[in-house]
């Protein structure tokens, strides 16, 4: 995956079979990045259908990777890039700023990561983050502009 060779990547991990187990989560992340990387690489020469396809795909849980979707998945990284395609595609990507400012609101008690970033730069491009702020137990109190 390292060496820009996704579909080589992806093709291999359809074909693995990983036996289930709790915590065993080194195979999904391995396939979400992977088909990142290559939307990514989609997106620099502009093909968007095919950007959109790996987004899609990211979002994927596949039995053979040998864990099970949570039911709180933090797919913010996904939403910018569809928001991003979206937008270079002349369509608004409303829906997709709607789930990245959200997410902090829906899961209020899980601790702040590097996705609370993508939200807080949606929240500024939306036209400001004034009502952010970090509460005194190291939470952050989230409010759309």
């Amino acid at each position: 995956m390292h060496h820009g060779q996704y579909e080589a990547a992806i093709g291999l991990m359809k074909a693995l079979r990983v036996l289930p187990n709790e915590g065993a989560s080194q195979g999904r992340n391995v396939w979400r990045e992977t088909h990142l990387y290559a939307a990514i690489d989609a997106l620099e020469i502009e093909d968007y259908a095919t950007a959109a396809e790996y987004i899609r795909s990211a979002r994927d849980w596949p039995e053979n990777i040998g864990v099970g979707r949570p039911y709180d998945v933090d797919e913010r990284l996904e939403d910018l890039l569809a928001w991003y395609c979206e937008r270079a595609q002349g369509k608004d990507g409303e829906s997709y700023e709607e789930s990245i400012i959200a997410f902090r609101n829906r899961y209020p008690q899980r601790p702040a990561g590097s996705g609370d970033l993508v939200s807080l730069m949606m929240l500024r491009l939306r036209g400001g983050y004034e009502g952010t702020s970090v509460t005194d137990d190291g939470g952050t109190a989230w409010a759309t502009p």
